[in-house]
């Protein structure tokens, strides 16, 4: 059974409950907006926001999550999603390999992987030591010391403490249950009271806290005869669902089945801005919001990005990874975004192999929902050193502590120098594909950018002439994407 919560739960409740998954603990708006759902069982699967809000996190049963992951991914086009086998709770035997500080460890997992690991005991270079995941991620997760076992209504986690879950309703009975953990629980375990447990009885839940406490005791024995790193229980596995604006288009009207919904719902929502969540909800609940309207509060998150006459700019990589950048930054015509950069140090441009010299000049420009961010590298002397066009989902706002542009990377770009012209990275494109991270139906359009990029590349010189090319470029590539309907009126607005 699926819990979903967040600023998609509506789309995704209607979505997942045409696919015939049933559902539990879901909150009374969405049962009335979706009143068709079949709510029963347990929670198996959990579906909520990301912390920036921008898709979601699939977190459970392993048998399940790849299942609604990708069936979400496949609804939606513009989705990007990155599967953890081994998510949370996973158990693993993993060799020390060295001490970064005091507390924390450079582990070995099994393949030859690394990992953190963070341990209030001494730990030696070369020992053995059982670990859990507490935060997943594909190139550097990081483990807590101790073994964790989930059982159904209750997870055992050595070292820990007692609690109980945040959705468990009941207040009394978490109190009875919490009293019963501590008086079952083995000496120096912890016991997570899980939400399912409010449908079992007291003796239920002892019953399994005895039952993980002899398993967790047989998987020390079995550790204790490893002599290398391996997997000793499988915790919950994990998906992160990135939706990019074409996702959160499409899910707009998906949600519009249900209930009224703007234009722009999801990009709005997604931004954290309470003022602006809470208009939302008011221009649909009087049945009033229009698409020029809701895109102008877009375009104005644009103008308050770029008022200070800075930016910064989220370049994100899938699986993992990424970085930020800033540059000065003003709006010009047509509503394209100027972004220049002085170079401080010297190098190797990546992508262009030319030399970097202190004193050039990067001039990029890009615009609202762009899928390019295109670079121009000049010498002190104003002479162009070479082109890169980076391809990229759309650039969104994102609210943090203060508002910046992300975007999330797609390893192909293409590159200019003299009259040499080249796509690089192809391949690492193709691997995001293979691995399942973008979907093939989702690739195409990009590989049709891919190639109206070289063609804008080869005819034009001009930085201004370029961005009108590349401009056109993608409206010819995603011409039947709606999220495009959403850039045209924003950047009416900002022309």
């Amino acid at each position: 059974m699926l819990r979903v919560r967040g600023i998609y739960a509506t789309a995704l409740t209607g979505l997942l409950d045409d696919f015939g998954y049933t559902f539990a603990d879901l909150t009374e708006k969405v049962r009335e907006r979706v009143p068709c759902v079949r709510v029963q069982g347990r929670v198996a699967v959990t579906v909520k926001d990301l912390e920036d809000r921008k898709g979601v996190v699939v977190v459970g049963d392993p048998a399940l999550v790849p299942r609604v992951a990708y069936a979400i991914a496949a609804a939606v086009p513009g989705s990007m999603t990155v599967y953890l086998e081994e998510g949370p709770y996973t158990t693993f035997l993993v060799r020390v390999v060295e001490r970064l500080q005091e507390g924390l460890y450079v582990v070995e997992l099994p393949g030859a992987r690394r990992a953190l690991l963070s341990s209030k005991k001494q730990l030696k270079e070369g020992e053995l030591a059982a670990g859990h995941v507490v935060r997943p991620d594909e190139e550097n997760p990081l483990l807590a010391h101790g073994i964790a076992l989930t059982g159904t209504y209750v997870r055992l986690v050595e070292g820990s403490r007692h609690g109980v879950s945040e959705h468990f309703r009941d207040a009394a009975l978490a109190a009875e249950m919490l009293a019963m953990a501590q008086m079952t629980a083995p000496e120096g375990w912890g016991v997570r009271i899980r939400s399912a447990a409010q449908s079992a009885t007291l003796l239920e839940v002892a019953s399994e806290i005895k039952e993980l406490s002899q398993r967790a005791e047989t998987l020390r024995r079995v550790a204790r005869e490893m002599s290398s790193p391996a997997l000793l229980a499988q915790g919950e596995s994990i998906a992160f669902v990135h939706f990019s604006s074409d996702a959160a288009a499409r899910l707009d009207s998906i949600r519009n089945r249900y209930s009224a919904t703007a234009p722009l719902h999801h990009l709005l929502k997604s931004t954290g801005v309470k003022l602006l969540s809470d208009y939302v909800d008011k221009v649909e609940l009087e049945g009033t919001a229009t698409l020029p309207e809701m895109a102008k509060l877009y375009a104005e998150l644009f103008r308050k990005v770029l008022e200070s006459g800075r930016a910064r700019l989220e370049h994100k990589k899938l699986p993992a990874g990424g970085f930020s950048w800033q540059a000065d930054a003003s709006l010009a015509p047509r509503g394209i975004i100027l972004l220049s950069r002085v170079v401080r140090s010297e190098g190797v441009y990546d992508g262009l192999e030319v030399p970097k010299t202190p004193g050039d000049r990067i001039l990029s420009f890009t615009w609202p929902l762009a899928r390019v961010i295109a670079h121009f590298y000049f010498s002190r002397e104003e002479e162009v050193k070479g082109v890169y066009v980076n391809v990229n989902t759309p650039l969104e706002v994102v609210y943090g502590e203060h508002p910046f542009l992300r975007y999330i990377d797609l390893a192909v770009d293409v590159v200019r120098v003299g009259s040499d012209i080249r796509v690089v990275d192809r391949e690492k494109f193709e691997y995001l594909v293979s691995r399942g991270v973008l979907l093939r139906r989702d690739a195409e359009g990009y590989l049709c950018l891919v190639k109206k990029v070289v063609d804008v590349l080869s005819s034009v010189e001009a930085p201004i002439e370029a961005a009108e090319g590349l401009l056109e470029a993608q409206d010819e590539c995603f011409a039947e994407e709606p999220v495009e309907e959403y850039k045209n009126e924003v950047l009416r607005l900002l022309a």
